[in-house]
């Protein structure tokens, strides 16, 4: 498996995981502070890979 398919691949489980509890089905209805944390979380993460990367460079 190349590089990019790993990282692919865990984007997929991380996106897919995000969606399950972002979208919340109705027989799952999480805390509203657990819910106001992963909304954003998806533009969390975009900004800590930037910062990262802007550091190892």
């Amino acid at each position: 498996m190349t590089k990019l398919a790993q990282w692919l691949c865990g984007l997929a489980l991380l996106g897919s995981a995000w969606a399950a509890l972002a979208l919340a089905p109705p027989g799952l209805q999480p805390p509203a502070p657990l819910r106001q944390a992963l909304l954003p979380l998806p533009v969390y993460l975009l900004v800590a890979f930037g910062c990262y990367s802007l550091a190892t460079v």
